[in-house]
């Protein structure tokens, strides 16, 4: 990490990765930055922290899903840069023009950006502590708060803000309020479609949220529709199909494609995409559409097996899946 008087770059990347040693769902581009580079990693929780030391640092055709933060240091861009979330810069950092253009800085605030979030993660802390049923509506206290300092320092259509609306709706998802939770999940989907656009793994796990709770509602085809979003968007940053190509194929195609497009798609091993599979699955087979969910399956398997390993319990699962579901389109066959 940076001390005092040193110089570089902060990149804090969400990292959705179960295996601590991963990186998967994050671009190609931005892993070849970090190992270009040399950059320092930590991970925490959800997030991995990386520092590229250094009086000049260039981003050259990079995508970082997540914050920068450039201490003291000359900021300069080639080629396409994305950055979907947030450039802080310090007062004797110096961005040059062209990355301007692509995202405005803001000027780093101890206060509000540092004071701020710890007040946040605090109350976060809390509500994770207070999960449950009997706890719940101390949970909930706690979001609340969490929502209300979001809302008063960046105002509704912010990142923060979709973070609480996401938190609230996993609280009321537990505690199985699933009309509610789902209000919360789509004002967080809102704000982030209107910040991010669709290709952003936040936006993925909100369409999977989503999915789940439909799915325990037992409206299965609203459960497949937001799988299938969460699988177009994982495909899509994973580079397998662009987002918007790949709406315009079929579930069926659109499976088959993915899965059969291995060399791509299993080069960069990840859950999530693996996870998205698998919901399909589920919501396939018990609608009864046992060829699709079959394919479904496979993908899930297939991915879990490279990313987890043969004998990891997720994998064995989709396996077994696979299993039963040959037996019955045998037995139709």
């Amino acid at each position: 990490m940076l001390t005092q008087n040193e110089q570089g770059l902060i990149m804090v990347a969400y990292d959705t990765s179960k295996r601590q040693d991963a990186t998967s769902n994050l671009s190609k581009s931005f892993l070849e930055l970090v190992e270009k580079s040399k950059a320092e990693r930590r991970h925490f929780r959800e997030c991995c922290v990386y520092v590229i030391k250094g009086k000049l640092i260039v981003l050259q055709d990079v995508d970082v899903d997540g914050n920068v933060y450039a201490v003291n240091c000359q900021l300069q861009c080639k080629g396409k840069v994305v950055i979907t979330v947030q450039l802080f810069a310090t007062k004797d950092a110096i961005i040059d023009e062209q990355f301007k253009r692509i995202i405005t800085p803001i000027q780093w605030n101890t206060k509000i950006h540092h004071d701020f979030s710890i007040r946040l993660q605090e109350y976060a802390d809390k509500a994770e502590q207070c999960s449950g049923y009997d706890t719940s509506d101390i949970a909930i206290f706690y979001l609340y708060k969490f929502l209300r300092l979001s809302v008063y320092t960046f105002g509704f259509r912010h990142h923060y803000v979709a973070i609480a609306y996401n938190l609230l709706g996993r609280v009321y998802d537990d505690i199985k309020e699933y009309d509610k939770a789902i209000e919360f999940y789509q004002k967080a989907l809102d704000i982030l479609l209107r910040i991010f656009g669709a290709s952003c793994t936040f936006v993925a796990q909100l369409h999977n949220n989503l999915a789940h709770i439909y799915y325990n509602k037992g409206h299965f085809e609203k459960s497949i529709q937001y799988n299938e979003t969460a699988l177009k968007i994982r495909l899509d940053v994973v580079g397998v199909m662009h987002y918007h190509v790949a709406d315009s194929y079929n579930i069926n195609s659109m499976l088959r494609k993915s899965i059969t497009n291995q060399k791509k798609i299993f080069k960069n091993p990840n859950v999530d995409v693996a996870d998205s599979y698998w919901n399909l699955g589920l919501a396939f087979e018990l609608s009864e559409q046992n060829q699709t969910a079959y394919d479904a399956y496979s993908g899930a398997w297939k991915m879990y097996s490279l990313a987890q390993g043969e004998w990891n319990n997720e994998t064995i699962q989709a396996k077994q899946k696979l299993m039963v579901l040959d037996r019955v389109l045998s037995d139709h066959s």
